[in-house]
């Protein structure tokens, strides 16, 4: 009797342990109750009460600053009681610790391991943001990737990652004056000048915050005089921005008139550019009489006669400026290259520089020495303007820029003709005839534009009219543009007559593009048996033309609607080569695989996808790739790609298979985050609600979480109803919950 009484006084000895540190918590008696929890955990580590000890024992550590014990005691809880109602509030209570203690590289670690307990992104951007601070790039691009995109995140991982095409992409995502201005300082910073121009050149300038006016101006000083001179105005007048725009404006001129301390950085950096330019002076020599110099009869070999033993920029320029007058242009750059080097002639010798590389071919660097020279005279422009079309880039905008300015009609002609080839290029045709004929005329070329922009607006007869007149007889060519007209318009029977009546009477071969459009009216007309027939003709008889890899594209969704999804992917695959088709092709491919259960070739597919789509288009093939890794059993992977997914466009789907990974990997913690997220944030989706509700309480009973779980479907049965699918479901897991308690 003796020996069970002690038994019993020792049992209430533990738990009266346990209680009095408790009490001795609640009265601020740290260091007793760490005493009272450390002696239970000594006596007994696995005890009923080891989570509320380690709590305790955490909020203790954490008071105290000891910050060893606090990580310590901390991981411990998360790592065994990652479902605890207690695991949020001791996680943000460990990271606000490691912020204090600035941390970083410790809260990395916790935020990527504990990322299921993450409630605010916030934290996350400020942790990558301090790594970025202190150069651990690495690190801080694996947080960012966790993020959902925003433009701060997007910004962020534009400055860590090493992938120049990632950044670029990230950089065109970004909306607005915002992502304009760094993606021109981006561009620039790789020695881009064109690019960044065509992005400059598309702005409005009214849409420039004043925050972001200092950039604008040093970019635009590279541009365009007038837009840097109002920017520079703009910051005069911005509280805090008036010492930048004097020192703008300076190293503008090559004048400071007041010179104030620099407050930050960019104002040193720009004081140290005005102090350190060099110049030469542009006067006329002082022995020279300059009536005579500038005398209607002088010539290239008087000038040169005056320059010899002066070192003049003035007689330089003006013998540079002669003997391109006489076609003398490699003569004319040598002239003017030393004056490449100082700040003030820099401009005239890059004008003159950009018309000798022009001529010889490196039209690249032609451009960039118009652009740089900041010159806005129409002649210059149009230079420009064939510099860009000679390189494949937009030139448009430029040649009616000529057009809007010049005062020299024969400048304005030779813009407006190739504005006409421009358009007709475009499809623009109703743009093609705004010209008139009497722009075309004389030039066989702009005659046959023209006849054929008649025609693809619907005025055959007169298209017909002029090309007899001018031309001669073309009938097909001609003939397909109409065709093309009345496809355009939707006016198929009339378009099927008009092919079938030529290719009746055919009496040469008929235009690649021709057939082309005879097979693609019976496609329009869900014809499918005449349009298979008729692109495999076009396929057999004209390999290699312009729209061949178009017609494979449409023999591949014949062949998708008939579901015959093996040769549609092998005809998506094969269109895929050219690409303007690309993304659709192989976003095709990959559904015919999807389709097939292919989950390899899916992954193949997505693969090169991703590599292809615009940074806000690629959370769909991110999802698709981390689908089919799942499909496959490659969980490690799946978990990656639809990680990224949700980061990238978080949606009921996505959190769900993600949800459906971490279950099968027997992760049940983040599987129960990802369906929570689902039922709390997309509360109204009826697709995916349901089933992430239910599987809640699945997940629940994996972590004998039974009263939870029972919770659970009873707010499904009083939300839906018992009769509902989803009721008679919830009814059925509490009767077996029932049936083990008994």
């Amino acid at each position: 009797m003796q020996s069970v009484c002690l038994i019993l006084l020792v049992c209430a000895a533990e738990v009266s342990d346990f209680d009095l540190g408790k009490r001795a918590y609640e009265k601020e008696q740290y260091s007793v109750a760490r005493a009272y929890f450390q002696a239970v955990l000594a006596q007994d580590p696995t005890t009923e009460h080891r989570a509320d000890i380690l709590y305790y024992l955490f909020e203790i550590h954490r008071h105290e600053h000891n910050i060893p014990h606090v990580l310590s005691v901390g991981g411990q809880f998360l790592t065994d009681y990652a479902h605890d109602r207690r695991s949020k509030s001791l996680f943000n209570s460990l990271v606000q610790e490691l912020i204090r203690m600035q941390a970083f590289s410790i809260m990395a670690e916790y935020l990527r391991t504990y990322d299921y307990l993450v409630t605010d992104q916030a934290v996350i951007e400020k942790t990558a943001g301090e790594l970025i601070a202190r150069k651990q790039f690495a690190l801080a691009e694996s947080l960012l990737h966790r993020c959902t995109r925003t433009d701060t995140v997007k910004l962020m991982l534009a400055s860590v990652t090493e992938d120049l095409g990632e950044r670029e992409a990230l950089y065109l995502s970004i909306p607005g004056t915002q992502g304009k201005i760094h993606l021109m300082q981006f561009y620039l910073e790789q020695g881009d000048t064109i690019d960044a121009f065509e992005v400059f050149s598309g702005m409005k300038e009214n849409t420039v915050e004043e925050t972001r006016l200092f950039q604008y101006a040093r970019i635009s000083r590279l541009f365009d005089t007038g837009s840097f001179a109002r920017a520079v105005d703009g910051m005069k007048q911005t509280p805090g921005m008036s010492n930048k725009a004097r020192l703008l404006r300076a190293l503008e001129t090559g004048k400071l008139d007041v010179l104030e301390l620099p407050l930050d950085a960019a104002e040193s950096s720009l004081l140290a550019q005005c102090v350190s330019q060099d110049t030469v002076s542009r006067r006329p020599p002082e022995q020279l009489a300059i009536d005579s110099v500038l005398a209607d009869s002088f010539t290239p070999t008087y000038i040169n006669h005056l320059r010899r033993g002066i070192e003049s920029y003035f007689l330089d320029s003006l013998y540079a400026d002669l003997l391109l007058k006489d076609g003398r242009i490699r003569d004319a750059y040598e002239v003017v290259k030393p004056y490449l080097a100082y700040q003030n002639t820099i401009r005239f010798g890059r004008m003159v520089r950009a018309i000798y590389l022009y001529h010889d071919g490196a039209y690249d660097r032609a451009a960039r020495d118009i652009i740089l020279s900041r010159t806005r005279a129409p002649q210059w422009i149009h230079l420009l303007a064939n510099a860009f079309r000679f390189l494949g880039r937009e030139s448009d905008y430029l040649y009616r820029d000529v057009v809007k300015r010049s005062s020299d009609s024969s400048l304005v002609s030779r813009a407006q003709k190739e504005l006409m080839k421009i358009n007709f290029d475009k499809g623009a045709y109703d743009d093609v005839l705004e010209f008139g004929f009497e722009t075309a005329q004389e030039d066989t070329q702009l005659i046959k534009l023209y006849a054929y922009s008649l025609a693809r607006t619907g005025t055959y007869k007169d298209a017909l009219s002029v090309f007899k007149q001018y031309i001669g007889d073309e009938p097909y060519t001609l003939a397909n543009y109409y065709g093309e007209y009345l496809i355009e318009t939707k006016k198929y029977r009339m378009a099927r007559t008009h092919y079938d009546t030529l290719v009746t009477s055919a009496e040469r071969r008929l235009p690649a593009r021709f057939l082309y459009n005879w097979a693609l009216i019976p496609f329009l007309q869900g014809t499918v048996d005449t349009a298979m027939v008729r692109f495999h003709y076009y396929r057999k008889t004209a390999p290699g033309s312009e729209k061949f890899r178009q017609a494979l594209f449409k023999i591949a969704t014949l062949y998708y609607a008939q579901q015959q999804f093996d040769s549609a992917a092998y005809y998506y695959g094969l269109a895929s080569e050219d690409d303007s088709l690309l993304t659709d092709a192989l976003q095709n491919q990959l559904v015919c695989y999807k389709k097939l259960s292919r989950w390899a070739d899916v992954v193949d597919v997505g693969s090169v996808l991703l590599e292809h789509m615009y940074e806000e288009e690629k959370h769909a093939v991110t999802f698709e790739l981390g689908y089919a890794f799942l499909r496959s059993g490659r969980i490690r992977q799946a978990v990656s790609f639809l990680k990224n997914a949700v980061a990238r466009k978080p949606t009921p789907e996505y959190h769900y298979w993600l949800a459906e990974t971490y279950l099968g990997k027997g992760d049940f913690v983040r599987a129960l985050y990802h369906y929570r997220k689902i039922v709390d944030a997309f509360s109204e989706d009826e697709m995916w609600v349901p089933t992430a509700q239910y599987k809640t309480g699945i997940v629940l009973e994996f972590l004998d979480e039974r009263d939870e779980a029972r919770a659970v479907y009873e707010q499904i049965i009083k939300e839906r109803g018992r009769t509902d699918t989803w009721g008679i479901e919830a009814r059925k897991r509490i009767d077996e919950l029932e049936e083990d308690e008994r």
